[in-house]
């Protein structure tokens, strides 16, 4: 079994779970620094009643394998919600920026010359040779090995998968910018990022919809929003000193986006993670 970084089971969990559910186990398991994938996580549950995970995602997608279904998901623009039920298990990989137009020859971007837009929210099937989807349910229901121990070989499943793509110039490019903008000192405007990464803002527009199907305005938008409602939901800050933190203009400034994204003014946001969500 290869060596992976130590697993961990999130006392935190990720900044784009907007609300943590109660009853579920979070593992992470690092992957070796590459360009394709940047975590593998497994979610185990058992509920004595159903709840909603409602996530502001990561721009990359994710590959989710599952007892009775799998398939690779292009990131949403919007919240998605999971509904989690009863007793069960997901094993996924969360995948970097540039990974899904190189494993799937698609574009994000309607328009495109490699044919139709991947279409963002819907399952797709998990693409590339093997049989990943089987390989990872017989490891994870293979009840005469440790949970741990399943779950490092997941980990080393996904890593050799992973290994039947190579990153292009432009998928580096893509990297850099989300990896820029998910800076804690990152640029909070579409003109420092195009300068960081010697673009154009209209040449950063092209990339970034074309490899993520996100505009760069989005990515800044969703990673403060990310930031503020981690911040509500720790409790130990106003409204106002969110948003002042945060570079929005003003507090209504922040409830305005918050609620257009999220579903949510930040009041009501932060009433629902003190009362244990929806």
């Amino acid at each position: 079994m290869k060596k992976h970084e130590k697993m961990a089971e999130s006392p935190t969990p990720p900044r784009g779970q907007l609300n943590p559910g109660r009853g579920v186990q979070l593992h992470r398991i690092p992957l070796p620094s590459g360009e394709l994938l940047r975590h593998v996580w497994i979610a185990v549950w058992d509920l004595d009643a159903p709840i909603l995970q409602p996530v502001l995602e990561h721009p990359g997608g994710n590959v989710v394998i599952e007892s009775d279904r799998a398939a690779l998901y292009c990131v949403s623009q919007g919240i998605s919600e999971q509904k989690l039920e009863g007793k069960g298990w997901a094993a996924a990989v969360l995948l970097r920026p540039a990974a899904i137009t190189v494993i799937t020859g698609r574009s994000m971007a309607s328009g495109s010359r490699s044919g139709p837009a991947l279409p963002i929210g819907t399952p797709l099937p998990v693409p590339g040779e093997g049989d990943l989807v089987r390989d990872v349910r017989a490891v994870m229901t293979a009840e005469d090995h440790a949970p741990q121990d399943r779950y490092r070989a997941v980990a080393d499943l996904y890593e050799e998968w992973g290994r039947q793509w190579s990153v292009d110039e432009e998928g580096v490019l893509i990297n850099r910018v989300v990896d820029l903008v998910e800076d804690d000192d990152g640029p909070r405007r579409v003109s420092d990022l195009a300068a960081e990464v010697a673009l154009s803002t209209r040449a950063l527009q092209r990339v970034t919809v074309h490899r993520t199907g996100l505009s760069p305005k989005w990515l800044i938008q969703r990673r403060r929003l990310q930031d503020a409602a981690l911040a509500l939901r720790r409790g130990d800050t106003t409204i106002a000193d969110v948003a002042a933190e945060l570079g929005y203009s003003d507090q209504a400034h922040l409830a305005r986006e918050f609620k257009a994204v999220i579903g949510l003014t930040p009041s009501d946001y932060l009433r629902d993670s003190v009362s244990g969500g929806r």
